[in-house]
């Protein structure tokens, strides 16, 4: 499998939605650029779930009839010695600091092992416009749940090992 897969799936997604849908698509990239990364670590907790934003974008305004295309990467590590429940989901929200908005890509978890000790986490999503919204961000949100988690238990972000790259488009 290749690497790139993702960026290759988010490419023909973007070719299919502008042949189909736009009669003079203006196509806009963004990107949170190399050490995008918000924060360095990720709390694992108990029981309670904290939300922390490792990417966001600013798309600004979108009118209705926009369509958003996203796909991220990013790594965490876990050198904590038990498994650790990873989560994320991304949002379009109006805050670069907002863990709820609008549903991009949903959520999903899988565990990071002591064995596996890195685990990358992919995500691609679109999203329609249907109203107009006001200086917007996309934003990747992450948090970590563990049973034998302590007070001072984190996942490392690994920097500069991922990114949030955002397709907007719209009819020019």
């Amino acid at each position: 499998m290749t690497k790139n897969l993702p960026a290759l799936i988010l490419a023909a997604l973007a070719a299919l939605v502008i042949t189909s849908t736009y009669s003079n698509p203006t196509i806009t990239v963004l990107d949170s650029g190399d050490h995008g990364e918000q924060v360095i670590s990720i709390p694992v907790t108990r029981s309670s779930l904290d939300r922390d934003v490792v990417y966001s974008v600013p798309v600004g305004d979108l009118t209705s009839g926009h369509t958003l295309l996203m796909q991220t990467e990013f790594e965490t590590t876990n050198d904590l010695g038990y498994n650790v429940m990873v989560a994320s989901y991304v949002i379009l929200a109006d805050s670069p600091t907002a863990t709820q908005g609008l549903e991009i890509a949903e959520a999903n978890t899988y565990n990071v092992t002591p064995d596996m000790h890195h685990g990358i986490t992919t995500k691609i999503g679109s999203l329609a416009i249907t109203e107009n919204l006001a200086d917007q961000y996309v934003n990747v949100i992450v948090y970590s749940r563990a049973s034998r988690a302590s007070t001072s238990s984190t996942l490392r972000v690994e920097p500069d090992y991922g990114r949030l790259v955002v397709t907007v488009i719209s009819n020019g």
